[in-house]
C-alpha cells in the first residue's frame, strides 16, 4: 500500500511542473501504459500522441534521416537514398531530412508549424562560398497535431569547381526561437 501512495505523490509533484493546460508527457505516458494493460488501445494511442506532442514542445528543434536522395521523395519516409554523395557537374543535389521537436501551435480549429531554411556551401578549406537565407519557408495547418513531417531541397550547385564540399542547412521553426543547423558532405567531379 505505501508504493501507490509515493506514486500518487510523485504524479502530484510533477504536475506542479506543467504549466496548466499543457500535458505531462511522463503522466500521458502513464496512462498510456493504464489503458493498455485494461485491453483501452485506442485510447492508449491517443494518450502516447499527447505525450509525442507536449514533446516536441519541449524538445529542442532536430533532424533525422539527414539524406542525399536520387529523385524526389513521394511522403513521409518514401525516399530513395542515392548510391553515393559523388555529383557530377550537371546533377542537383537532392537532401531529404525529417524534422523532430519543432513547435506545434494551437489555432481556432487545429494546429500550425512551420520552418524556414538558410543554406551555405563551405569549401574544404572551411570557407564559405555562397548561400542563400530564408530561401525555403513552410507553414503548415492541420486538424490534428501532426509529428510525422518531412523536408526535402534541391539545390543546383553546377557552378562548384571540381572538390569536396559541406552543405550546411539551418533549420529555423516558425513559431518558436529554436533551430539546428546540421551539414552535409558531398564531392563535385
Amino acid at each position: 500500500m505505501r508504493l501507490p501512495a509515493i506514486l500518487l505523490v510523485m504524479a502530484c509533484l510533477l504536475s506542479l511542473a506543467v504549466p496548466a493546460g499543457a500535458v505531462d508527457p511522463t503522466s500521458a505516458l502513464m496512462d498510456a501504459r493504464l489503458s493498455v494493460t485494461q485491453g483501452k488501445h485506442a485510447e492508449a494511442i491517443a494518450r502516447i500522441r499527447e505525450a509525442l506532442v507536449a514533446l516536441y514542445q519541449e524538445a529542442p528543434l532536430a533532424c533525422q534521416n539527414l539524406t542525399w536522395i536520387s529523385e524526389a521523395p513521394t511522403g513521409y519516409g518514401r525516399y530513395k537514398p542515392r548510391a553515393s554523395n559523388v555529383y557530377t557537374g550537371v546533377e542537383p543535389l537532392i537532401l531529404y531530412l525529417e524534422p523532430v521537436g519543432y513547435s506545434i501551435a494551437p489555432t481556432g480549429g487545429g494546429y500550425r508549424f512551420g520552418l524556414r531554411a538558410d543554406f551555405l556551401v563551405i569549401n574544404d578549406k572551411n570557407e564559405p562560398l555562397g548561400g542563400a537565407q530564408d530561401f525555403a519557408r513552410s507553414q503548415i495547418e492541420t486538424r490534428s497535431p501532426q509529428t510525422e513531417h518531412f523536408e526535402f531541397f534541391t539545390f543546383n550547385l553546377r557552378q562548384l569547381p571540381p572538390g569536396k564540399y559541406k552543405l550546411q542547412l539551418t533549420l529555423k521553426d516558425q513559431n518558436s526561437s529554436k533551430q539546428v543547423v546540421v551539414t552535409k558532405d558531398f564531392v563535385r567531379q
